[in-house]
């Protein structure tokens, strides 16, 4: 949808920055779109909802509602938090990502945001600068390209091989890298594609960054969230080889994205990038196939035997306006990547 400048009381219009567009960085304006040429004398069909939270079956325990209460009604956490998060929020977490992790993660050594969202925007400010790069999955999560052009970082995009599963292309990597990268960026496991990453895998990302002399950004925002034989392993695992900034929130696992709490978690135990930790940031978290899986169900239709039919995008509106079923067109900028 078109970025329509707004008018101001003497005629003057006000433009949005095109990096914000709502069409770039996420699905929302495009299922905005969608949803405006839904069949009236239909009932909406949605094959288009990534919130499992929407429905009570997937709802969580009381415990969750009760802990929440409780601390709303305490008027405790009225006050304005400490810009990290509070000490016992962040040790929760520390304690939480620590597990099967030789190195252990540290209490001050995590910073709660508000969601996943704000950990990613931090993480382009402090870790990088204009003229600065960063390397980003590709097909990979539209949040990151966003967050690069506002701060003014080039981003560079890897490519992921489909034929053996979405793992990164190594060498591509270090052809992609120069003095001025300032991180790599990945998503494990993978959004959108659904893949989970060896330890195998993982130690050769590891072991490329290390040469590369650059830390690791690991997007686990779906950590623990797989499937049939696969194993999640933390990438912090492999934090003795290079620094590893881990990106993740209640959104996801937890199945709470409303609540707003995501966390940054730097696991560096040979202290190769100290000045992040005391960087003054805007952290500003709340007070209070086969085996892979992917949350989307991606389908390919032959346009051509549809009369009428050019691309996903007309099938998609044409199937909501005839019959108020709305999903998701293939050819949204962070799925065109993925062929198999």
């Amino acid at each position: 949808m078109p970025n329509k400048p707004a008018p101001t009381a003497n005629g003057a219009t006000l433009k949005c920055n095109p990096c914000l567009s709502e069409n770039k960085t996420s699905i929302r304006g495009l299922v905005a779109q969608l949803l405006a040429m839904v069949n009236p004398k239909k009932p909406l069909i949605s094959l288009g909802v990534g919130d499992a939270s929407s429905f009570p079956c997937f709802r969580n325990g009381k415990d969750f509602s009760d802990s929440l209460l409780a601390a709303v009604s305490s008027s405790m956490f009225d006050c304005y938090p400490p810009s990290y998060g509070f000490p016992f929020a962040r040790r929760a977490v520390a304690e939480f990502l620590s597990k099967g992790v030789k190195h252990g993660i540290r209490e001050d050594s995590v910073y709660l945001t508000v969601g996943g969202t704000q950990a990613i925007q931090v993480c382009m400010t402090v870790l990088a600068s204009p003229g600065s790069n960063l390397l980003l999955p590709r097909p990979g999560f539209p949040p990151y390209e966003t967050a690069c052009e506002l701060a003014g970082v080039e981003a560079r995009y890897y490519d992921l091989a489909p034929r053996r599963g979405w793992e990164l292309d190594l060498s591509q990597l270090r052809s992609l890298a120069d003095a001025n990268t300032a991180g790599l960026v990945i998503i494990n496991p993978n959004n959108p594609c659904g893949a989970v990453y060896s330890s195998t895998h993982l130690q050769q990302i590891a072991e490329t960054a290390r040469d590369l002399n650059i830390p690791i950004i690991a997007d686990e925002i779906y950590g623990h969230m797989v499937f049939g034989g696969s194993r999640f392993i933390p990438m912090a695992s492999f934090a003795h080889l290079t620094p590893v900034i881990t990106i993740g929130a209640l959104s996801k696992r937890w199945m709470l994205p409303g609540w707003r709490l995501g966390w940054l978690a730097i696991c560096d135990p040979h202290g190769l990038i100290k000045q992040v930790r005391t960087s003054n940031a805007g952290f500003s978290g709340p007070a209070m196939s086969n085996h892979d899986c992917s949350l989307w169900l991606q389908v390919e239709i032959n346009t051509t035997l549809v009369f009428g039919i050019e691309n996903d995008m007309d099938f998609a509106e044409e199937l909501i306006r005839e019959e108020s079923v709305l999903v998701l067109p293939g050819n949204l900028p962070f799925l065109v990547h993925i062929k198999t």
